[in-house]
């Protein structure tokens, strides 16, 4: 059996994977290869198994991100995890050792994304002021507004999925990711139930990544990316604060895209014009979202309520 198993999720990710296999068979030759394919339409399977793969799990739906990293979890022979994304480059890893009776809880690593210096990849849980901003304002307004959107790494709460190591039973025993997120706050979500137990946050300075990020899906489109982490910071807000804080951060983003989208009229510019664009998709999305919602089994109870009604009580 070996000892670590590496799982990558993908959709569309024929382009980045073979990189990444190299990178992982070159940082861990024993390990066991896991590759959970999101029913992508392009080579991504072909590519998985012509590179050397040892399991290739393809779901017949886009089961979102973390479902699919339970999917590779309940294949693995390892007494290991080690979350990868697909876009991502692995310069090192540590040398496991068999299993002890203490908790390991979550190490997380060090990532140098787009050229920018190594960072651990370790966050602290922000207040809701600097969550509003982080995902309202510093993705939707001119980029001179960026500087004010902390992103605190201390004190230790979480590590990014991008590059996340665990012990598989510890994993296992805690359940998981939570299936209700299809994208983006379920390593939060997990590091948060880790915490519960008194299970340890870890850094490790032997994990090692290049992480390109944003690029694991070929053809997604940013605003995309930006609709999915605010339905699933709703989603968040209710799964650990209740059902009113999940319609407060529902309103809240309502209200911000829609004065994006109303300033695109007033202000002359190309920015702004392409801002109010951007707005105006992602409150289409939501709107498709909450009317579809029911197509999509166990996801997002509190941010689906949460908009369902904020929708049916005002014109958006």
């Amino acid at each position: 059996m070996s000892t670590l198993s590496i799982i990558t999720v993908t959709y569309q990710s024929a382009e980045k994977l073979p990189d990444f296999l190299a990178s992982a068979q070159s940082a861990a030759s024993e390990a066991e290869c896991i590759v959970v394919d999101n029913a992508s339409t392009d080579r991504t399977a072909r590519v998985a198994h012509q590179r050397g793969a040892h399991q290739v799990v393809i779901s017949s739906t886009n089961v979102g991100f973390g479902r699919a990293c339970n999917l590779g979890a309940d294949c693995a022979s390892g007494e290991w995890l080690l979350f990868a994304n697909p876009d991502l480059i692995i310069e090192s890893i540590p040398t496991l050792g068999q299993t002890n009776s203490r908790p390991f809880g979550l190490a997380g690593g060090w990532l140098s994304e787009s050229g920018n210096p190594c960072k651990p990849s370790l966050r602290a849980e922000p207040t809701l002021a600097e969550e509003a901003i982080a995902q309202l304002l510093y993705r939707l307004i001119p980029n001179g507004i960026s500087r004010f959107a902390t992103q605190r790494r201390r004190p230790a709460r979480w590590a990014s999925g991008a590059l996340l190591l665990c012990r598989r039973s510890e994993f296992l025993e805690l359940g998981g990711f939570d299936p209700r997120f299809f994208l983006y706050f379920e390593d939060r979500d997990l590091a948060g139930r880790y915490r519960r137990r008194d299970f340890p946050l870890r850094l490790d300075a032997q994990l090692r990544g290049l992480h390109g990020h944003g690029e694991s899906s070929s053809g997604v489109g940013s605003w995309v990316r930006e609709a999915w982490s605010l339905v699933s910071w709703i989603e968040y807000r209710g799964i650990w604060h209740g059902a009113p804080a999940a319609r407060h951060a529902a309103r809240l983003t309502l209200s911000t895209l829609s004065t994006i989208r109303s300033l695109g009229e007033l202000v002359h510019s190309d920015r702004a014009k392409k801002k109010a664009a951007e707005a105006a998709q992602i409150i289409a999305f939501l709107r498709a979202f909450e009317q579809h919602l029911a197509g999509m089994t166990g996801f997002y109870p509190f941010a689906g309520a949460a908009l369902h009604d904020l929708f049916s009580d005002r014109h958006v």
